[in-house]
């Protein structure tokens, strides 16, 4: 058994940040995704400005996700911004690598999932061992 089978709790976390290695994107340059356009389908008003209708909205992205007033630090890879604690801690909308309500990316989950696989196949190209200084906290009992 490993980690994610024994322990709920390390599952719990650990999946959460897993999905959200997406993040990973965040920091290197974004396939086409620097922003988003929606024409306005009526005459709106958004903080005292008139939007009329027809008119192309573009929603940058790209900078949204490099925006220090969301993300400490914005540049740097750190999927730990991504636990539960802290994502309650910011706008809903500082983070949108799939976009988001009705019009969000069909293909999420298979994103997920594809993401995972890649990382599972990196991962076999490796072997992993312990060291002196590693902390063991539970032994496993092998099949």
């Amino acid at each position: 058994m490993h980690a994610f089978q024994m322990e709920p709790l390390f599952k719990a976390k650990y999946e959460q940040l897993l999905d959200n290695l997406t993040e990973k994107a965040k920091t290197g340059k974004p396939i086409d995704f620097k922003e988003t356009h929606r024409l306005a389908e009526r005459d709106i008003v958004i903080e005292g400005y008139t939007v009329p209708n027809g008119t192309d909205i573009s929603f940058p992205i790209y900078s949204i996700h490099r925006d220090p007033r969301f993300w400490e630090n914005p540049t740097k890879f750190d999927p730990e911004r991504f636990t539960p604690e802290n994502k309650a801690k910011r706008h809903p909308y500082a983070y949108l690598p799939f976009g988001h309500g009705p019009r969000s990316c069909i293909d999420m989950r298979l994103a997920l999932v594809e993401m995972r696989l890649a990382i599972v196949s990196i991962l076999q190209q490796y072997r992993f061992k312990t060291c002196e200084e590693t902390e063991v906290s539970k032994k496993l009992d092998p099949l």
